[in-house]
């Protein structure tokens, strides 16, 4: 039988794929959404990822249900990267969804 403190220990010392990458975005882009997190990762693993889809006009919440309808496993994958972070205190959630880096 597993603990509370074993739960917890054990999602402590496993870290999301996309960490790294999340953070960097983050760093680069001060108050930065999830969703355009997903976006850039999405361009950064090869443009036939995104070129057929009208992204440009999408942006807050219509390019959240993109990623999530459109490229799942990624957006799945940010948003676990950016909640590790956020427990984590390594990154700040305002009221509008701006991500930014605690130095």
């Amino acid at each position: 039988m597993t603990t509370k403190t074993q739960e917890y220990y054990d999602k402590l010392m496993s870290t999301p794929d996309l960490i790294d990458p999340v953070y960097d975005i983050i760093r680069e882009v001060p108050g930065v959404d999830a969703p355009s997190v997903c976006l850039q990762l999405l361009i950064d693993e090869g443009p036939s990822n995104i070129y057929h889809y009208p992204l440009q006009e999408l942006s807050g919440a219509e390019l959240a249900r993109w990623c999530m309808e459109q490229r799942q496993k990624t957006w799945n994958k940010t948003c676990l990267a950016v909640d590790w972070l956020l427990e984590h205190g390594r990154i700040t959630f305002s009221d509008d969804g701006e991500l930014n880096c605690v130095y």
